[in-house]
């Protein structure tokens, strides 16, 4: 959600979390876990509430702005297109 994946040269140029930032934990809204009993093997709980952060901010702008969005590269190129698509609809008028 801070920056996006580029290619340079036909290739991915970040290799690993030590150059893509993510979003932690602690920078997410509050977040519901349930745990289901099933007869499946346990995997790991604790991705699986970081994973639903950038299609609930989506809805969440969807919801502000009427506007929704198929692709994101990063929060800051959602907010550049939010404002420009803002700036557009006041330039229109009602």
């Amino acid at each position: 959600m801070y920056s996006g994946i580029t290619l340079k040269d036909g290739a991915i140029e970040q290799s690993n979390f030590h150059d893509y930032r993510t979003l932690r934990l602690n920078e997410t809204p509050a977040i519901e876990v349930y745990i289901v009993e099933g007869a499946d093997i346990p995997g790991g709980l604790g991705e699986v509430g970081t994973a639903i952060a950038a299609p609930a901010l989506g809805n969440a702008i969807f919801a502000a702005t009427g506007t929704r969005f198929a692709t994101c590269r990063s929060v800051a190129h959602l907010w550049r297109s939010v404002v420009r698509n803002e700036e557009n609809r006041a330039r229109r008028g009602p």
